[in-house]
């Protein structure tokens, strides 16, 4: 395995996120490969004037239908695959803002609050939007850390153990050079592999983003690890049953579709990247419906989870989206998103 680089890039000030339960000893720790499956990293120069992923993602843009894939290639004997990491954290992820009322002990169908989190084309932020349809922004050199697991104050308040290995903090300077921490939950190991891994080594930098080739497993050939416990399954009854979530990520597809098919959004960029992904989740949500057998009620509640997480994150990008757009001057680009 080689070393992992670590790239130079604007200095970070030396910052103080103890506040947010985040103590120094937290701070710029390694990564143990090992305990997330991956494999490598390999990246281009830093001073590539244009990394092969932005001229992957200029290309995309001019898509119709269908996206290439973000995987490169395959060794089924290793069972491993190399990814392009950038082009990944493009198309976005559902990752979810935790709150200490947002586990699956609250008895609600869904208590995450999930939201499309994205690199932005230039590579200088991740941005995401908020319940209020707001966008947020992270500037990828602001920030000084990402700390994996649940160590911050908010997630100490009120652990979540099962989610433990899919959550990680990101320690940044905001707009008015405040140190904050904003505590991420994934939905799936690919997603939690991908963004820590790669955001470790862009913290900080500046200028254009090198491209960055991912090592990691295959997912699809890993042994299945639900992310729920039998009790968590079922607790609060009916209303928070894999069958209840399943029909929840249905109404928010069709929510999706109908966002989909505006005519604010004729001609978006973003609708290549929303097509695949709801084909994703529709392919999800009928294998849950497949999977609902007691015997098979694991694979059926995860496939709810992950389908309810895509579609509450889609929906709310493509709204804002449209919002944006009906909202914004003739004459205002919206070639960023």
């Amino acid at each position: 395995m080689s070393a992992t680089p670590v790239f130079k890039g604007a200095a970070v000030p030396e910052l103080n996120f103890e506040q947010f339960g985040i103590g120094a000893g937290d701070l710029n720790k390694p990564l143990d490969a090992s305990a997330f499956g991956l494999c490598d990293v390999q990246v281009a120069k830093p001073e590539d004037p244009v990394s092969k992923a932005f001229a992957n993602w200029q290309k995309l843009k001019g898509c119709v239908v269908g996206l290439p894939s973000v995987v490169m290639r395959r060794d089924e004997q290793k069972g491993t695959q190399v990814m392009d990491a950038l082009e990944y954290m493009r198309r976005g992820s559902p990752v979810a803002k935790y709150k200490t009322s947002n586990t699956w002990k609250s008895g609600k169908v869904w208590p995450l609050d999930c939201r499309m989190f994205e690199l932005s084309h230039c590579g200088k932020f991740i941005q995401f939007y908020s319940k209020k349809e707001v966008l947020q922004t992270i500037t990828i050199s602001k920030i000084a850390d990402i700390v994996p697991g649940q160590k911050s104050a908010e997630f100490t308040k009120r652990p979540w153990p099962e989610m433990n290995g899919l959550s990680f903090s990101i320690c940044y300077m905001d707009d008015e050079a405040k140190p904050q921490v904003f505590d991420a939950v994934c939905v799936t190991q690919k997603d939690y592999d991908v963004w820590l891994h790669t955001l470790k080594q862009l913290k900080g930098k500046t200028g254009p983003l090198p491209f960055v080739e991912l090592t990691t497993p295959i997912y699809e050939n890993l042994k299945f690890r639900a992310t729920l416990t039998n009790e968590e399954r079922w607790f609060g009854g009916k209303k928070s049953d894999p069958e209840a979530r399943r029909a929840k990520a249905e109404n928010l597809v069709a929510q999706c579709e109908k966002l989909h098919a505006s005519k604010h959004l004729a001609g978006h960029a973003y609708k290549a990247v929303a097509s695949h992904k709801m084909e994703e989740i529709k392919k999800q949500i009928v294998l849950c419906e497949q999977n609902l057998g007691w015997e098979k009620l694991a694979i059926a509640s995860e496939l709810s989870v992950q389908a309810t997480a895509q579609s509450q994150a889609l929906e709310l990008k493509l709204r804002c989206l449209r919002k944006e757009i009906r909202n914004a001057p003739a004459s205002a680009s919206t070639d960023c998103f």
